[in-house]
C-alpha cells in the first residue's frame, strides 16, 4: 500500500468484490495468538476424528486425518520459538503462552501415538516405530496411558 496506493487501492476494491457480505479479514484482522489456537484446536478435532475412525475400523480416512493433524502439530512445534519472538513485541504476558509448550508437547506425542496405531493396524511395522521413536523422543511412553 505504501510503495503502490493505487494498485493497493484497486486490490481493496476486488476483494469487497469477491466477499459475499463484505470480508471480515478487512475490518476484523485475526489476532496472531488466535490463529495459532485455532490451528492448535484443528489438529486436535483432527487427531480425534482419526482416532474415531481408527475405532471404527475405516484405516485409510484415519491416516489421512492422523498425518493432517501431525503435520499442523509439527508446524505448530517449529515455530513456537518464532511465536515467543512476535509475542515480545507485544505488551502482554508470555507465562501463558510458555507453560502452553509442554502442553503441546504432550499433544504432539499423543498424535504420534494415535497414528502409530493406525500404521500398526494397517501393518506398517517401520512406520509404526518411527512413530514410536518419535513419542519416546518427546519423553513419553507409546502406550494407553498416554492417550
Amino acid at each position: 500500500e505504501l510503495e503502490q496506493p493505487e494498485q493497493a487501492a484497486n486490490d481493496r476494491k476486488r476483494l469487497e468484490e469477491l466477499a459475499p457480505n463484505g470480508n471480515l479479514a478487512m475490518s476484523e484482522p485475526i489476532d496472531f495468538m488466535d490463529a495459532v489456537e485455532r490451528m492448535h484446536m484443528a489438529g486436535n478435532m483432527l487427531d480425534t476424528r482419526g482416532f474415531l475412525h481408527y475405532r471404527l475400523g475405516n484405516m485409510a480416512a484415519a491416516l489421512r486425518d492422523m498425518q493432517q493433524a501431525i503435520s499442523i502439530i509439527d508446524t505448530l512445534c517449529d515455530t513456537f520459538a518464532w511465536q515467543i519472538e512476535a509475542m515480545k513485541h507485544r505488551v502482554v504476558d508470555i507465562r501463558p503462552v510458555l507453560l502452553k509448550a509442554p502442553v503441546l508437547q504432550e499433544g504432539k506425542a499423543v498424535v504420534y501415538y494415535h497414528q502409530m496405531l493406525v500404521h500398526e493396524a494397517l501393518g506398517r511395522k517401520e512406520a509404526a516405530e518411527a512413530d514410536r521413536a518419535e513419542v519416546i523422543e518427546l519423553g513419553f511412553e507409546a502406550n494407553e496411558q498416554l492417550f
